[in-house]
């Protein structure tokens, strides 16, 4: 039989070879992703909300406890977000590998949602590109590389979106897109608009009557677990809700007359560096958007109607968790106790969909771009880059204020010439009367600026040079400028500047060798049933070794639980503690455990009560010498 002639034979070996060259690429990107996702399960530290997603999940999987319960753990969150790590705890036994190991998988799977998703959108290319935006940032990579919620929020997200976005969508897939947001909705409340907003699009994008199944599905989901969680469930809202119009959640909510002990107020410095830090850290996800709204294509650009809603869609669902998580990460509200540097795990909770909807914008650009839109992208291009320079400087003012710059201006000044080099913070106290500290903070503002100048010389150059050429025929001075921009991002994210720059978690040492280490000597040397009064800090996921003993469970989340004053059975039924609790609970303990570090407070009680101390190897739970356990066990009369 002859080829149809329609269809030319070498038209579909190139397309064949860019497809399978797109694969492998997208691969390549997975593997880069995978290894720097087993590296960071090993080195990074364990941090307090790990532990307790774990630990307070293997305790209501266990049926220990429930969620929600009165005097039980304090359950801040929505309870699939605990339940799914502890039943994973359960059926494959308590430890901090089995969560980094089933942390590693869910990220692998939200990777592969994104491929999906971003090649449907737009094709093998973008998907790739895609893979390799997320494999080159190590600060988002670290984020789902353990047992924290942001891991299983994105996996979810990714598939809703790959359930829903592209054309002739079936029944059963908008309604388990659906199903699956309800999911995440009982896995994290501060994902409750991926509902709604999915809902709005499978009505606009798939007719009426799968908008209607879509939410019979979803809101049977949400509806089964609010049953069984009711009502405690309430408690996860309580924060989230204005008091003045909910006052039938007050029964949740931080009794009056109580002080958190880390309670801040951060003023508008720390608010500015702790937004930029979170820009900094998904600079793809963010910037990326936001160029993409400037370059929003005209309705005829688009391919077709299914992808212009798409790209609404996509702009509406990044843009509104963007400003909601912004509120919650700054603290702003009393959210986290006014911890304003919560932005930049926040945004790990979505942050894929914004490469998404930059995706979508930038597969469908049109061939030339306003002067009035080349301008207004070259304003944000100079904004982010010195936005990046200004919110980096803790890390990189140490290698700008001591660059040598060579003593050639004194002879412009004074007509000698002196030897050597002299540091650069140095030249400008002497020469220009610029203080140390305002030279730590401006020389990376200057040089964000700096480089944002010159991505908008190179864009340019690349347009003049190229603009005659076939391959840029489609290219205007503004997305070449633009391209410029988001391929440097991607190519530096591995720099200090951006997603390099997110070294907190970094410890010297295989994390979780340390802690089955010293897991298994509390599984050896503290005797089944005994109380534990726990002062253990961030290591938390240390108890997962020792599953027999009783735990007093409104400790677990050490200084975040605690509170000055207060009715002390009102706490203690909120899950929270104060100072005579504390009082009451170590008289109480058969066992007393404390990290070497908060020791010196236990030093005089200890000393005249009747607890002897058993010596575990000195191996540091968080990274730093003085971390060591210290383990004390009562008497026997």
């Amino acid at each position: 039989m002859m080829p149809d002639p329609e269809i030319p034979k070498k038209k579909i070996k190139g397309w064949g070879i860019k497809t399978g060259l797109a694969l492998v690429a997208a691969l390549l990107g997975a593997a880069v992703y995978l290894a720097f996702s087993v590296h960071f399960a090993n080195t990074q530290r364990a941090t307090i909300d790990e532990g307790l997603y774990l630990y307070k999940g293997y305790l209501f999987a266990k049926d220990i406890y429930h969620p929600y319960q009165d005097y039980g753990p304090r359950t801040e969150y929505s309870p699939l977000s605990y339940l799914i790590p502890g039943y994973i705890q359960l059926w494959f036994g308590p430890g901090l590998r089995t969560g980094r190991i089933f942390a590693i998988f869910v990220g692998v799977l939200a990777l592969l949602g994104l491929w999906a998703t971003a090649r449907r959108l737009a094709g093998p290319l973008w998907a790739a590109l895609a893979v390799w935006a997320v494999a080159l940032n190590p600060a988002v990579i670290r984020f789902y590389s353990f047992g924290l919620s942001q891991g299983l929020s994105i996996c979810l997200l990714m598939w809703i979106l790959f359930l829903v976005l592209g054309e002739g969508r079936l029944i059963w897939q908008t309604s388990l897109s659906a199903a699956l947001a309800g999911v995440l909705l009982l896995s994290r409340q501060n994902m409750a608009p991926v509902l709604p907003i999915l809902l709005v699009f499978i009505f606009w994008q798939n007719g009426r009557k799968q908008g209607l199944l879509a939410t019979l599905a979803g809101l049977a989901v949400v509806s089964i677990g609010f049953i069984i969680f009711w009502p405690g469930i309430l408690e996860a809202w309580a924060p989230w809700l204005p008091a003045s119009l909910t006052p039938f959640l007050n029964a949740w909510r931080l009794p009056e007359g109580i002080t958190s002990v880390l309670n801040s107020q951060p003023d508008w410095k720390t608010l500015l560096y702790a937004f930029l830090e979170g820009l900094r850290f998904h600079f793809l996800a963010v910037a990326g958007s936001i160029v993409g709204l400037v370059l929003w294509p005209a309705l005829k650009a688009w391919k077709s109607e299914q992808q212009f809603r798409a790209g609404v869609f996509l702009a509406v669902l990044f843009f509104l968790l963007f400003v909601i998580h912004t509120w919650a990460g700054l603290g702003i509200g009393g959210i986290n106790y006014g911890n304003a540097y919560t932005v930049n795990p926040y945004y790990a909770f979505f942050s894929y969909a914004g490469l998404l909807f930059a995706i979508a914008v930038f597969s469908n650009l049109q061939r030339h771009l306003s002067v009035v839109k080349t301008i207004v992208l070259s304003g944000i291009i100079i904004f982010f880059s010195t936005a990046v320079g200004y919110g980096s400087f803790l890390i990189t003012s140490g290698i700008l204020l001591y660059i040598h710059v060579p003593r050639i201006w004194s002879f412009l000044s004074s007509g000698k010439i002196l030897t050597g080099n002299v540091a650069l913070w140095d030249f400008l106290a002497n020469k220009y009367g610029v203080a140390y500290n305002t030279s730590r903070w401006l020389l990376p503002l200057i040089a964000g600026l700096l480089c944002g100048l010159l991505i908008l010389l190179i864009g340019f150059g690349i347009w003049s040079l190229f603009r005659h050429k076939r391959l840029f025929q489609f290219f205007s001075p503004g997305t070449s400028i633009a391209a410029v921009f988001l391929l440097a991002g991607m190519l530096l994210s591995p720099s200090i500047a951006l997603g390099g720059g997110f070294t907190q978690w970094d410890c010297n040492m295989n994390v979780i060798k340390a802690y089955e280490q010293t897991g298994h000597f509390l599984a050896s040397n503290i005797p089944a049933n005994d109380l534990v009064y726990w002062d253990g800090g961030n290591a938390a996921a240390l108890l997962l070794y020792a599953p027999n003993i009783r735990i007093i469970p409104q400790e677990l989340d050490d200084q975040w639980n605690y509170f000055l004053g207060g009715d002390s059975n009102t706490l203690a039924r909120l899950g929270l503690w104060n100072d005579d609790l504390a009082k009451l609970w170590r008289d109480k303990a058969d066992v007393i455990i404390t990290q070497q570090v908060n020791y010196p407070k236990w030093q005089s009680y200890l000393q005249d009560s009747n607890f002897v101390e058993v010596n575990p190897p000195k191996i540091p739970v968080d990274c730093e010498s003085n971390t060591y356990l210290r383990i004390f066990i009562r008497k026997v009369n």
